[in-house]
């Protein structure tokens, strides 16, 4: 039951107001650093009015507080956050009923400080990175590129584009390597560092599992990766080979180096892409996360925002093969025309609060007012081509709760229908071929599509 709200509105002046910011997560058995969880960390605002804002892992939240006695409570839709305050440190109980604790620091105070990892090491509740360890794990940026491409891949020949990686090690020497590029996740691996497995100090990986972007496997030792073979400090290589299920691929290959660290050693045709545009600039200015973020980047879905709204509970929206005409919007709405790669031609109309984005292969419809708002997770409709709808099914393994629903008509095409989740996300999807031969997939995330507005949306696509 809740405690009796004594304060709607507080005096400016109370200690309570103002910014807190998480500095530990605890979890049965664990206890960590707020950003080894959360690489944006947490922040919470109070404001005086009663009103809060929640900063989670960089998607925003708000709701309303209370306090009374020591115990603060954060109102939400799907369970209040509940905790205390003391000697400005406010701490968080049992968040999300994970059994999981977050210890904030007041902004400005003097406990900001007393809490820190040196802490955690000494009490033993964290364990210390070996130097070998250390050197692999964090954030890494470069570029990729192709050799040896089949026919229908010879497009690649003579490209490179960027790569962000991100290596997290654990002090048993294992760990787990993210790499994408601007548009698209690129791979994710599990790996095994050995210290005595190369000629430098820092050893050498191997893979033990992992997927490439379309869902083939990474295999153990398909990565060996040894930074000692190529000259430089910091720097690391990692090679492979691609295939479809049709037979077609290319090598790839990765260059990487610790994000902030210089390429001025390298020769220029073996720098990243927009190294003098761009990343000389953005690497003293920012983390690679806020610079990622400052130009409405994509980062890997797995490794994606985590967003705390409450989840719909019955997450397979009924729908209707031909839905009623939908309402019109009221307020200005922009046409958005955009045409991928192969030629397909996309265009939506979106009312205010929305915004588009496209890739090669893909055009985004978020359901947020700039592109500056849009995360891994944010409410979406994506449209994406590719050469066959098998090709769709790629994930289909991992899918999880998957149904099929009725078809549906978009664009005049009727489109086979189904639900699921992946990667931690619930999505309704429509597959289908246009007229010239296009296989699409219309995939939709947290868009209530029997609204007037999601419908509206919905049906305004036209796909040419």
């Amino acid at each position: 039951e809740k405690t009796e709200k004594i304060k709607d509105v507080a005096s400016i002046d109370d200690p309570i107001i103002g910014m807190w910011n998480a500095v530990i997560v605890a979890l049965p058995g664990d206890v960590m650093v707020i950003t080894d969880m959360y690489q944006k960390g947490i922040s919470l605002e109070l404001i005086s009015n009663g009103n809060y804002i929640l900063i989670w892992d960089g998607a925003k939240n708000k709701g309303k507080w209370s306090f009374s006695d020591g115990e603060i409570i954060l109102e939400r839709n799907d369970g209040d956050f509940v905790g205390t305050i003391e000697n400005d440190i406010l701490k968080l109980f049992n968040v999300l009923d994970l059994d999981m604790d977050l210890t904030f620091e007041k902004e400005g105070s003097l406990a900001v400080g007393s809490i820190d990892e040196n802490i955690l090491i000494e009490v033993g509740l964290k364990e210390v990175l070996s130097e070998v360890q250390q050197w692999w794990d964090g954030d890494w940026y470069g570029y990729w590129e192709t050799h040896s491409e089949t026919e229908y891949y010879k497009d690649f020949q003579g490209e490179r584009w960027e790569s962000f990686g991100v290596i997290n090690m654990q002090v048993d020497d294992t760990g787990s390597i993210y790499l994408w590029d601007s548009e698209d996740d690129f791979a994710m691996a599990n790996i095994t560092v050995n210290e005595y497995g190369g000629s430098g100090f820092m050893g050498a990986a191997l893979s033990e599992s992992g997927h490439l972007w379309f869902g083939e496997e990474i295999g153990h030792a398909d990565w060996i990766i040894d930074p000692s073979l190529y000259g430089y400090e910091n720097y690391m290589v990692i090679d492979g080979r691609y295939e479809d299920e049709f037979g077609d691929g290319f090598n790839y290959t990765v260059y990487l180096r610790p994000w902030g660290e210089s390429w001025d050693e390298n020769a220029e045709d073996e720098r990243p892409p927009f190294y003098d545009i761009w990343y000389l600039s953005a690497y003293q200015a920012a983390t690679m996360w806020e610079a990622i973020e400052d130009r409405s980047g994509h980062i890997h879905s797995e490794i994606g925002d985590i967003i705390i709204e409450q989840e719909p509970e019955d997450t397979e929206v009924e729908v209707v093969s031909d839905p009623e005409p939908t309402k019109a919007i009221t307020g200005e709405t922009v046409e958005a025309i955009l045409q991928l790669e192969s030629g397909l031609k996309v265009s939506a109309t979106l009312p205010p609060g929305w915004c588009s984005d496209s890739n090669w292969q893909s055009v985004t419809l978020y359901n947020v007012p700039t592109l500056k708002d849009a995360y891994s997770n944010s409410p979406k409709i994506k449209i994406v081509n590719n050469e066959t709808l098998e090709k769709f099914d790629f994930y289909i393994a991992d899918f999880e709760n998957l149904k099929t629903i009725e078809n549906r008509t978009i664009s005049g095409i009727d489109m086979k229908g189904r639900t699921y989740k992946n990667v931690g996300m619930d999505w309704i999807e429509y597959l289908g071929m246009t007229d010239s031969g296009y296989a699409v997939s219309i995939q939709i995330s947290k868009i209530d599509i029997n609204s007037v507005e999601g419908k509206a949306v919905l049906d305004s696509i036209k796909l040419e």
